[in-house]
């Protein structure tokens, strides 16, 4: 219903479009006319050359109009397809929930900031050791519309803290069937202070030395006081390494809260859990800030019951079922990408009109000179040079203008070659159909 509704709605404002669009060409054309002009206009002669370079810009709008839109299409569509293999996965997991935090945390001073930390994670330890809930977190979030850079230059594709990792507590490698040593698994069901797993794709093990010493440094932060480089760390991390096979996706269990990226691959795993970080202030806001995204709990009463019972009940505002959220992100995505896709649509046929009206006013209005050049045998090329100059003009202009505005050579290429497709295939037709006029008109028919 509502995509009917999304179509109507569309074509009423395409008509609307192409009517604003013909009054202001019209207000603008009327405008520009001499005196004279309006003379040889009440006569029946029409100024061609003003209406051709018109219809030109015209084209020339299309094709910067038509590239933009496709260039925009083509994320969103990359965007709701991987969300739409997500639901598969997302079906399988009804029975999770996230935490909303309320506006009281957002009004404490320091001391009080760090006090909700610690109880924060505290919870998370309870509900990891207790129940099925699992944590993971990643840096997707940092990377808004699908860019692939963050404000601090760090890339998702890249193998350090801020980029292709994800931080997982043990339950997570169960609950997605990751392969490791039963030593392995025992291990991080166990950590204690400043044990960590680190799980790097087959493809790194040469580097691994490296990763090591990399995340090591990077985890013995949650040993300090403070986040200033010179606070005072606690303990030097105990890292225990494992590997995976390359090629593997690693769900994210993100609901679209904040980015919609549901997949990483091949990415670098941290295992750890509130026992290993410690709980120093840095460590305590690593739990406290991460707790509303990260923790993916079950059981919704029972943790109704446990929040209450940590009197941290009055901090949340409901506790939000991860599916049904993913579902109406998802919604939303569908909706948007159709809505952008029918415009597109719209855009490409106005396009496409106004290249096949110029074609026929051309033909229309050079008739005799063409019937004239065509009986002294001349060739297409020698009869429509001048007018495919000017139409291979446009859409060069076009394409290097296109490709400018929107950053994305290919897209504009392909626009351009769709038009000049089109304006090709309309000439041989055209000029087919007045040629075969002319024998006719010879033979008195």
């Amino acid at each position: 219903m509502a995509t009917v509704q999304l179509v109507i709605i569309a074509l009423l404002l395409y008509g609307l479009t192409l009517a604003g669009i013909s009054t202001l060409l019209s207000v603008v054309y009327l405008l520009g006319l001499q005196e004279n002009s309006l003379v040889d206009l009440l006569k029946g002669k029409l100024p061609l050359k003003r209406m051709m370079t018109l219809m030109m810009v015209g084209q020339l709008l299309a094709v910067l109009v038509v590239g933009s839109s496709a260039t925009a299409l083509l994320p969103h569509y990359r965007e709701m397809q991987e969300m739409e293999k997500a639901s598969n996965k997302w079906s399988q997991s009804s029975d999770r929930y996230r935490l909303s935090f309320g506006w009281s945390s957002a009004f404490a001073d320091e001391e009080g900031t760090r006090k909700d930390n610690r109880e924060w994670q505290t919870f998370t330890e309870e509900r990891l050791a207790n129940t099925d809930s699992f944590y993971i977190m990643s840096n997707v979030d940092n990377f808004s519309d699908g860019a692939e850079v963050d404000l601090d230059g760090n890339r998702l594709s890249d193998y350090t803290p801020s980029g292709n990792v994800i931080y997982v507590s043990p339950r997570y490698l169960i609950e997605e069937k990751i392969t490791v040593s039963s030593e392995f698994m025992d291990k991080m069901q166990n950590l204690s202070e400043g044990e960590f797993g680190l799980i790097l794709p087959e493809s790194l093990r040469e580097q691994s030395v490296y990763y090591q010493g990399l995340f090591t440094d990077y985890l013995q932060n949650f040993s300090s006081e403070s986040v200033e480089v010179t606070s005072q760390k606690h303990y030097l991390p105990q890292v225990r390494l494992a590997f995976t096979e390359i090629g593997q996706e690693r769900f994210l269990y993100n609901d679209g809260y904040k980015t919609t990226r549901q997949y990483l691959k091949d990415p670098i795993i941290v295992v750890l859990t509130p026992q290993a970080t410690g709980t120093r202030p840095v460590a305590g806001m690593l739990w406290g800030t991460t707790a509303n995204s990260a923790l993916k709990l079950d059981r919704y009463g029972d943790s109704i019951t446990a929040l209450k019972e940590q009197g941290l009940y009055h901090k949340v505002s409901y506790l939000v079922k991860s599916q049904l959220f993913f579902a109406k992100v998802l919604n939303d995505k569908r909706v948007e990408f159709y809505s952008l896709l029918i415009g597109t649509i719209l855009t490409l046929s106005t396009a496409i009109l106004l290249f096949d009206s110029m074609n026929l006013l051309y033909f229309e209005q050079f008739r005799r000179e063409l019937m004239i050049k065509r009986l002294a045998g001349m060739t297409i090329y020698e009869l429509h040079g001048k007018y495919l100059l000017a139409q291979g003009g446009v859409l060069l202009l076009g394409l290097v203008l296109s490709s400018i505005l929107t950053r994305d050579g290919l897209i504009s290429a392909l626009v351009v070659a769709l038009f000049t497709l089109n304006a090709l295939l309309i000439l041989v037709r055209q000029d087919k159909k007045e040629e075969a006029g002319s024998m006719a008109v010879l033979k008195g028919k």
